[in-house]
């Protein structure tokens, strides 16, 4: 069972520190089953590795929560612009899954995409969602994401600088945002201010708002 775990770990391409916890309970029930065949400088061998698991476990959650906590009303000034320039059914395009709940918390009106899980996005659309990813992957740069995402994009050339073409013309966004903790946040940021069909229509410290051209037609 504990290898089948680790195997699914490795597998999952997930953020798999927010499991870490089953492991750490795994490997308590392993070493309660087999603690009293164990001599005395192996049962304290034990308690001491499980003791460092327990640690590495808080710190990894802490280390990837950091860029996860927002305030309730952090977001009060974007979706505020939303209800007062949008129309109701409008499309967000919120890059990063995270920032869903801020967002839809005080904005009604409008739609967001990912919502609690990207993968709601993936199972809609696999297609779609490969080249919605691996158009911010082009952006952010291979600093931006984990190494199995860059690998997942090395087939998907014709997303590469077609971020905006991808959010508007396939996904139907009218506006992005772009939240000060998503990965690549600067990089992104600067694509949107400069890209030549959306421009920025709202900035405060928790991110910005960028409303996309449509398409000319001749």
């Amino acid at each position: 069972s504990f290898l089948f775990l680790i195997l699914s770990f490795i597998s999952a391409n997930r953020a798999f520190d927010f499991f870490a916890l089953i492991g750490v309970f795994v490997i308590a029930l392993i070493y309660e089953l087999y603690k009293d065949n164990l001599p005395i400088p192996k049962k304290n061998l034990g308690y001491a590795i499980f003791v460092l698991l327990q640690v590495m476990f808080f710190v990894s959650i802490a280390l990837s929560v950091q860029y996860r906590v927002y305030g309730v009303n952090d977001y009060a000034g974007e979706t505020a612009f939303l209800e007062k320039n949008s129309a109701p059914g409008d499309i967000v395009a919120n890059l990063f899954f995270d920032d869903y709940p801020g967002l839809f918390l005080l904005d009604k009106q409008n739609r967001y995409l990912n919502h609690s899980d990207p993968i709601f996005q993936y199972a809609a659309n696999p297609g779609l969602d490969k080249k919605f990813l691996c158009a911010i992957e082009n952006v952010t740069g291979k600093d931006g994401w984990a190494s199995n995402v860059t690998k997942y994009c090395k087939d998907e050339p014709s997303s590469q600088g077609r971020l905006v073409d991808i959010v508007r013309d396939e996904i139907g966004a009218r506006y992005v945002f772009v939240g000060k903790n998503d990965i690549g946040f600067v990089a992104l940021r600067q694509y949107f201010s400069t890209a030549s069909s959306s421009k920025m229509v709202y900035s405060d410290k928790y991110g910005a708002l960028f409303e996309l051209e449509n398409r000319a037609t001749f």
